[in-house]
């Protein structure tokens, strides 16, 4: 009765069920959090069975986020002296996975925001704010490179080139 069962339910903390999950997640089918929370419950599982290390937990979890977010938490892990590759350098310490959690969740509310603040974004330009200072303070605030003379006469010879290069390319249809 026993073996009939198992062959007909799945395991619920398997890797069938972690790569499936993985799936859903990059397909967008749920939030952030809740990829978090299943993969934990997952994962923890796996570790204590032995099917998983804890290196591989703290990485794999990546594999579910969007690429925008695996950059943002792979960056950090690797200024932080993470090792986030298998063969990374032996002076690097292995992500702890509640670290590794903590910062996809920051990250992923983070984006959330930034999301929020980009929407709100055309109100100040409707408002005539651009957020760039006036052209006039601008121009009167940066330094000339060159003085006044030298500039006007490299656009009178300029233009002589130009006018020179009208006449010929003129010449040459007439002909």
């Amino acid at each position: 009765m026993k073996r009939l069962f198992w062959q007909m339910n799945p395991l619920r903390e398997s890797r069938a069920k972690l790569f499936q999950l993985i799936r859903d997640a990059r397909a967008g089918e749920m939030s952030v959090e809740i990829y978090v929370l299943n993969y934990c419950a997952i994962t923890e599982a796996l570790v204590k069975h032995k099917a998983m290390t804890e290196f591989q937990r703290s990485l794999w979890i990546l594999q579910g986020l969007s690429d925008d977010l695996r950059w943002k938490v792979f960056e950090c892990g690797s200024e932080m002296g993470w090792r986030m590759l298998m063969d990374d350098m032996p002076m690097m310490t292995d992500p702890e996975f509640e670290d590794v959690k903590k910062m996809v969740l920051q990250k992923s509310r983070t984006a959330i925001r930034w999301k929020r603040y980009l929407s709100e974004q055309p109100d100040m330009e409707l408002s005539g704010y651009d957020g760039w200072p006036s052209t006039s303070t601008t121009i009167s605030t940066i330094p000339t490179a060159f003085p006044m003379s030298t500039l006007s006469n490299s656009l009178k010879e300029l233009s002589e080139q130009i006018s020179k290069l009208t006449l010929s390319l003129k010449n040459q249809s007439q002909q």
